[in-house]
């Protein structure tokens, strides 16, 4: 079963991400800012990260940069979701190798399960069609 690691400082955010991604056969774990982040990766690498870029001591891209430099961490597909949209930012997560670039008021539950299959695989057992309204994935946009 593949497993997801959601990074976000906002329980808000965070909880209802993991709740939808478990309904969908995920097997998700969840860090509050990047250095539980890295210790959970560095302990067992996750199949995929969905990364806040607004998190509490190193910043989301910091914490990337960081997890790139790590054996574990090197080849680990990286999804951002985040309320940031500035050229900049999008730049240096692209420098980063992210797979994709969300913004929090601008996706679908349908888009983010695509990019979730396409980067982390479907759960043996889980139905591909399952509703995707189990859960509300929007948070604020200043996150």
């Amino acid at each position: 079963m593949p497993t997801i690691l959601v990074v976000d400082d906002d329980p808000s955010a965070r909880k209802p991400l993991a709740r939808l991604l478990e309904s969908r056969g995920y097997s998700v774990a969840t860090a509050p800012d990047a250095s539980v982040a890295l210790a959970s990766v560095s302990s067992a690498a996750p199949d995929l990260i969905l990364l806040d870029i607004a998190i509490p001591g190193l910043d989301g891209l910091t914490m990337l940069w960081r997890l790139r430099e790590t054996s574990a961490g090197r080849k680990v597909p990286v999804i951002v979701i985040t309320g940031h949209d500035d050229a900049q930012t999008i730049k240096r997560a692209q420098q980063l190798d992210v797979k994709a670039y969300l913004v929090k008021s601008r996706f679908t539950p349908a888009e983010l399960f695509d990019l979730v299959r396409t980067h982390a695989g479907v759960p043996s057992g889980a139905p591909l069609d399952a509703p995707t309204t189990t859960a509300s994935v929007t948070a604020p946009t200043d996150a």
